[in-house]
């Protein structure tokens, strides 16, 4: 789904990252042996990160809302909750790995970008209330 005729980046900024992106996940529940699919569009400035789209459940469609605030700074995008709690920060590069932990909940991340144009999300949470993997495809929009 990536498109590799965009040149590779070797450093992403504000200018990079900002504006309008097609989103599609696939989210497996380890826990109920489940699969569910996003399909929506994420909007990303200078200080804000919102996803929006439906989430499909078995049969059920939901909608569903991502909101964070970013805070740009020298050699880094810090991700942060709208409380302003942080969440990670992610350092300028194509490719880096991420850990939060969320009361007893591990979130082990991966970012991928790929170019200008194309990136990729990946998490796997374990612990005691969770137990999934998700990736995420973010082609900018048109």
């Amino acid at each position: 789904m990536l498109d590799r005729s965009s040149q590779a980046i070797e450093k992403f900024d504000a200018k990079i990252i900002c504006g309008a992106w097609q989103v599609k996940r696939k989210v497996i529940d380890h826990r109920a042996g489940a699969i569910y699919g996003f399909t929506g569009r994420a909007i990303i400035t200078t200080e804000l990160f919102e996803e929006r789209g439906e989430m499909s459940v078995g049969a059920n469609v939901l909608q569903a809302v991502r909101t964070y605030r970013l805070a740009f700074e020298d050699g880094a995008v810090r991700v942060l909750y709208p409380s302003g709690n942080e969440f990670v920060s992610l350092r300028y590069g194509p490719s880096q790995r991420v850990s939060h932990l969320c009361g007893s909940d591990l979130y082990n991340g991966r970012f991928l970008f790929e170019n200008s144009n194309a990136w990729v999300e990946a998490w796997r949470v374990h612990g005691p209330q969770k137990r999934y993997s998700s990736m995420s495809w973010y082609v900018r929009a048109v």
